[in-house]
C-alpha cells in the first residue's frame, strides 16, 4: 500500500533541535538505515520526515515513486501491510539517490507485524530509509529500537495556544499540582477538578498533551501513553466529563 503523500508543512519552530540533527545527516551524509521519530501527535513528525526526505534525496517534490508512507486506521499494522513493504523496497531506490519509507503510529505494530518489520530492518536493502513515527517508543520491539536513531520532538507549537493567556497557564499550574497529589484523591474530588478544569474540549487536549510531556520526561511512560490514548480519544465526540474523570483514576491506580 502506497498511499500519495500531501505536500509538505511548515516547519514547527519548536522543533528546530530535531530539524537540526536532521540537517547534519543530510550535510554529512552519515544517513542510518532507521529513525525513531518520538513525540505526542500533532508535534510535526511527518513534515518533518517529508522535509527530511526532500533534503537527503535534493528534491522539491515530495511526490515520489522512492517516498512510501504506512499507516493504518486499525487497531494494529497488519503483517500483510509490511509483506507488501517488503516487496516494494526490495529493490532499493528507483529514481533518487533514497527510498525513504514512513511509518507512522509504529506503536500499533503487532508482534507478527513488528518481528516481519525487525527481519527488514537487520537486512535493509541499499538506500533504503526507515522512519518509524510513534508517541510511544518502549511500546516498540526493543530490537527495533537498537537498530534506530532516537530523534525526539516536543509539543511546544501544539501546545503554543494553550498557554499565550495567564487564564490557560493558571489551568495548567492547578492541574500539574491537583496530578502531584493525585494518589491521595478520592472519587468526589477527582470529580471537584473535573467540574472545574474539564470545560473546554480543545483545552483539555492541548493540557492533556503538556501533561503526557511532562510524564515523559520523568520516565513515567505508562501514565504518559494512558494521558496520550485520552488526548487522541478527546478528538472524537466522546462525552468529556467522562472521559477525564476515567483518566484521572486510572491515572492514580498507576501512581
Amino acid at each position: 500500500m502506497m498511499p500519495p503523500a500531501a505536500a509538505a508543512t511548515a516547519a514547527a519552530p519548536s522543533q528546530q533541535r530535531a530539524r537540526g540533527i536532521l540537517d547534519g545527516i543530510v550535510r554529512t551524509g552519515r544517513v542510518a538505515n532507521g529513525y525513531i521519530f518520538a513525540g505526542a501527535p500533532g508535534c510535526g513528525k511527518t513534515a518533518a520526515a517529508r522535509d527530511f526526505f526532500q533534503k537527503l534525496t535534493r528534491t522539491d517534490k515530495i511526490k515520489s515513486v522512492d517516498f512510501y508512507e504506512l499507516t493504518t486506521d486499525k487497531a494494529q499494522i497488519a503483517i500483510e501491510q509490511v509483506r507488501a513493504l517488503k516487496q516494494f523496497v526490495q529493490y532499493g531506490p528507483r529514481e533518487l539517490a533514497y527510498l525513504l519509507v514512513v511509518i507512522q503510529n509504529a506503536e500499533k505494530f503487532s508482534a507478527a507485524s513488528g518481528n516481519a518489520f525487525l527481519k527488514l530492518l537487520e537486512e535493509p536493502p541499499d538506500g533504503v530509509v526507515f522512519i518509524l513515527e510513534t508517541f510511544s517508543p518502549e511500546a516498540l520491539l526493543p530490537t527495533i529500537v537498537s537498530r534506530c536513531q532516537l530523534i525526539t520532538f516536543d509539543s511546544a507549537a501544539l501546545l503554543k495556544a494553550g498557554t499565550q493567556n495567564a487564564a490557560a497557564e493558571n489551568n495548567w499550574q492547578n492541574l500539574q499540582n491537583f496530578i502531584q497529589d493525585l494518589p491521595g484523591k478520592n472519587f468526589w474530588q477527582i470529580s471537584q477538578l473535573v467540574d472545574i478544569w474539564a470545560q473546554d474540549r480543545q483545552q483539555a487536549q492541548q493540557d492533556l498533551l503538556r501533561l503526557a510531556q511532562v510524564k515523559q520526561g520523568q520516565g513515567a511512560w505508562r501514565q504518559a501513553n494512558l494521558v496520550l490514548k485520552y488526548a487522541k480519544m478527546l478528538r472524537s465526540n466522546i462525552n468529556l466529563r467522562l472521559a477525564m474523570e476515567t483518566l484521572f483514576l486510572r491515572m492514580r491506580d498507576l501512581a
